[in-house]
């Protein structure tokens, strides 16, 4: 039977595996296929025998659909297919979250860029669908029309925007811990009127009162717990250096996107006239994308140079954007906002602490319970939810030797009962 569930397990996690290989595989090529090149003619000039699998794609990917239907039968089938067809949603929708859920010091580092993602997720959307088009049109229409320029210029207009954003950033007085800060404050007066604070009225021996009691015990150490675990991750990223993994990779991304866009705008002057530059015979997007790289670094890797004024005029910006990069940039990421998101933490966390200190005091004062005896109580009352809470908080093998901990007495009575009444019937 081990052996069989052992087996079972093994098959899973390998149908899983090549799932993922596929689907992953599969929108790597439809996005190389739309925005890099055609895959068929590229294989074929290294491999002229493979022509036969373009041949017969559609006969290929059928005959592999019928034989995976009838291999995994309906229900796995359609989830399979389900699953690959929608793998770009699978990922933001589920993948993605659930690996912030697991790395949550990650994911507060990363808060800033998350929140602004999602805050003005349309205007994005809009922007870069806007840069994209702008870019294909620069690369794909007629060089000797005004599209190219205006391609050219959108490009370029995006490009200062970015910069403006990140300046601006650098001197607001407003960042996302600031506001999130003020919204928790908010959130923590608002569940601190709704709990109840003091004992409820009755007879303490009913059964109306002890629900009541237990209801309000556990819904104040809901409130402790998140508060508990809401302190902990804040203090892990504050200690920590991952709030500069944020810095770095936004740094990262104003450098990739400086040299694509100087490398788009590069090769609209090369299409608009090739006189713009000097040794630039059959060269291509990713040639100029790669002396956009080379100007921003300083470095003489590309033999693609300036010819004309308009090309130098291009390539002297180019190298002034490297400047704020290097200088100003770095300085003002890694010192200026570092600090300031450093302190909106820092007084973030006090807050928290000054809650869940009130919410400690409520439960000493008003129910006579300190946070061990709150915890038994809660355990003999709602044994699997406390099981869960108790796994946030301490994690699950402290949680599980906790409820071990605090059933060995009662065990132990059921044993002595259990040989009274042995003896007795002897």
């Amino acid at each position: 039977m081990k052996d069989r569930m052992s087996v079972k397990k093994c098959f899973d996690s390998v149908f899983k595996a090549t799932r993922e290989c596929i689907a992953i595989g599969l929108w790597i090529s439809i996005f190389v296929e739309v925005f890099v090149t055609d895959i068929g003619d590229a294989v074929v000039a290294y491999y002229p025998a493979a022509q036969f699998l373009f041949d017969f794609s559609l006969l290929i990917v059928l005959s592999v659909m019928a034989v995976a239907w009838l291999a995994l039968g309906n229900k796995r089938f359609l989830q399979t297919f389900g699953y690959i067809v929608s793998y770009p949603f699978v990922v933001i929708i589920w993948k993605l979250p659930k690996l912030f859920v697991k790395n949550w010091a990650v994911a507060i580092a990363f808060l800033p860029a998350i929140h602004q993602f999602m805050y003005a997720f349309k205007a994005n959307f809009v922007i870069g669908v806007g840069v994209a088009i702008a870019a294909t049109l620069v690369c794909l229409a007629p060089s000797d029309s005004q599209i190219v320029s205006a391609g050219m210029i959108v490009v370029g207009f995006h490009l200062f925007t970015h910069f403006y954003k990140k300046f601006k950033s650098a001197y607001s007085s407003e960042t996302i811990f600031t506001v999130l800060r003020g919204n928790i404050s908010k959130a923590i007066e608002k569940f601190e009127n709704y709990i109840e604070k003091d004992k409820p009225e009755g007879d303490p021996e009913s059964d109306e009162y002890k629900k009541k009691l237990g209801n309000s015990l556990l819904h104040t150490y809901m409130f402790t717990t998140f508060l508990h675990l809401s302190i902990v991750r804040i203090r892990e990223v504050i200690n920590s250096r991952k709030m500069d993994l944020y810095f770095l990779s936004s740094l990262i991304w104003t450098f990739m996107l400086s040299a694509f866009s100087f490398g788009v705008m590069y090769f609209g002057l090369y299409r608009i006239n090739g006189s713009n530059f000097v040794n630039a015979t059959d060269v291509g997007f990713w040639d100029f994308i790669g002396f956009s790289f080379s100007t921003l670094m300083t470095s003489s890797i590309s033999t693609i140079a300036p010819a004309t004024g308009m090309a130098q005029l291009l390539t002297y910006v180019q190298l002034f954007v490297s400047l704020l990069l290097i200088v100003l940039l770095v300085f003002i990421i890694l010192t200026s906002i570092r600090e300031k998101y450093k302190k909106d933490l820092d007084d973030l966390l006090i807050g928290l602490e000054d809650a869940h200190e009130k919410s400690r005091h409520y439960v000493e004062a008003n129910f006579e319970l300190t946070a061990d005896a709150l915890e038994s109580v809660l355990i003999e009352k709602n044994a699997q939810i406390m099981q869960l809470l108790l796994g946030v908080k301490y994690g699950k093998p402290k949680a599980e030797s906790m409820l071990k901990e605090h059933n060995k007495p009662k065990e132990i009575a059921d044993d002595i009962e259990d040989a009274e009444v042995s003896k007795i019937r002897e």
